[in-house]
């Protein structure tokens, strides 16, 4: 919790505008109520209205639970933007199988008229980091290639960027492995 505490003392000393920071914290919670009661913790112990991201740390028991906890909150002007982070595609399936908010990369995929992978390649060619994209397959392929027809804007690409969790793909679970076919 002390995370939160020095968050939100930052925020404050920092003199600047609430709406020129983007936040990001992760649903450390598994279910419903748990997810509910520790948004409104979290909100509280930071001293903050709001987190511009929320995201599912890793799948666990109740994603559904969670999940829907996250768009209410999210509904309620609590959180801007809700996704989740190291879930397969099945996973991630289920979750917008079952909801009306889509995750961040969802969401922009659908803006732009492109699929996720095409908007993170396009994220990672306006920020100038060099990109091999791995796929035997013709139609991805193809795909991987078609992203210079949009760009993002940088509200766009401050939510991607917000994504980033700083840390090894090393020691991933072997559910991860399920999406060999890319």
């Amino acid at each position: 919790m002390i995370c939160f505490i020095t968050a939100g003392a930052a925020v404050k000393e920092s003199g600047l505008p609430r709406e020129e920071l983007f936040i990001t914290t992760k649903a450390m919670t598994t279910g419903y109520r748990a997810t509910k009661l520790g948004i409104d913790n979290s909100l509280t112990e930071a001293g903050l209205d709001y987190f511009d991201l929320m995201l599912i740390h890793w799948p666990m028991q109740d994603d559904l639970g969670t999940y829907r906890a996250l768009e209410e909150a999210y509904q309620a002007g609590k959180l801007r933007s809700i996704g989740v982070s190291n879930f397969n595609r099945a996973q991630l399936g289920e979750i917008t199988a079952n909801f009306q908010t889509v995750p961040v990369l969802k969401d922009l995929a659908a803006k732009y008229d492109h699929t996720t992978a095409q908007v993170m390649l396009r994220y990672l060619t306006q920020r100038q980091i060099m990109v091999i994209p791995r796929s035997t397959n013709p139609a991805h392929m193809a795909a991987n290639l078609n992203i210079f027809d949009f760009a993002l804007t940088a509200a766009d690409l401050a939510r991607v960027q917000a994504l980033d969790e700083k840390f090894s793909l090393s020691g991933w679970p072997s559910s991860m492995t399920l999406d060999e076919d890319y």
